[in-house]
């Protein structure tokens, strides 16, 4: 079980705290991370490479390119590789917070489970029907899959927290964490999504590089037919897996401390709250005393 670097929030609830002490924690702790976790993320990098390798070598050796072909043949590639890069970052993503709330591996994977699951169900079924009537007409619905996407983020904002706390307390269950954590992570909303958009600027920026280098390939690769540009596209594969990997921490670091900030602003208003509870009391039981 590792034992990771992290350190705690000061001062009041910030989100440039939270996002410079996501980047803090990621710096010095990704070493330590992937030398716990590698054999996992190795596996993972692998299967995304074959898959794109496949899917790739087999749109270049096409005559012709069907719409409605290419959407049935890279649907089951899409699924098996979508299939197990969920299962192994679920893994990864456990073994990981061993190294924060202490609890096995075993565990933190059944909760993690458990809690994605309905989040999968409530994208995975209109993500599948809208992909059946695209594929059934021959047409993409652009439009529909962005407002999915769309309502699938705003959607988890507050998980933020509720996920985090989840994970956190092995006491808490998963209605719980579904009802009175979800509206806790809701009442921060803003601050959550301050806190997320912040760091996703650095990372769309990171990604749109890789997109920069990538087209001048697909546009020889397609232009060409040459089957080695494949080997290209798949180890470009292999590389972005674990860069995916490396910001899907820092994204595990950041909602911890979303959650450490949001439980340290209720911490202390609870016992402000019991402060003044007190003072209640004792100022009821003086004119009491008075009044006798």
């Amino acid at each position: 079980m590792i034992d990771l670097n992290l350190g705690d929030l000061y001062g009041n609830k910030s989100t440039k705290e939270v996002k410079k002490m996501s980047f803090k924690a990621l710096k010095d702790n990704l070493g330590l991370i992937f030398s716990d976790t590698w054999y996992f993320i190795l596996l993972g990098a692998v299967v995304m490479a074959l898959m794109s390798y496949f899917s790739t070598s087999s749109l270049l050796e096409m005559e012709e390119v069907n719409q409605f072909s290419l959407l049935k043949d890279t649907f089951i590639l899409k699924l098996i590789s979508g299939f197990f890069s969920i299962v192994i970052y679920l893994l990864v993503e456990s073994k990981v917070f061993s190294g924060i709330n202490h609890q096995s591996l075993k565990l933190n994977f059944i909760r993690n489970i458990k809690f994605s699951l309905p989040l999968f169900l409530i994208f995975y079924i209109p993500y599948f029907v809208i992909l059946g009537i695209t594929m059934s007409s021959s047409s993409t619905s652009s439009y529909s899959f962005f407002c999915l996407y769309l309502f699938w983020f705003l959607l988890l904002i507050p998980t933020a927290y509720s996920y985090m706390n989840y994970i956190m307390d092995e006491k808490l269950t998963l209605k719980e964490a579904y009802t009175d954590s979800y509206v806790i992570g809701f009442k921060n909303y803003g601050f959550i999504l301050v806190s997320i958009l912040r760091v996703l600027i650095y990372i769309l920026l990171v990604f749109l590089m890789m997109i920069i280098i990538s087209i001048p390939l697909y546009i020889i690769s397609f232009g060409t037919h040459w089957l080695p540009i494949a080997y290209t596209i798949s180890f470009l594969y292999f590389i972005y897996y674990f860069v995916v990997f490396i910001f899907l921490f820092l994204f595990l670091f950041l909602n911890y401390y979303i959650y450490l900030a949001i439980k340290k602003e209720m911490d202390e208003k609870n016992i402000l709250n019991s402060e003044v509870q007190k003072e209640n009391v004792n100022d009821s039981i003086q004119e009491k005393s008075i009044e006798e």
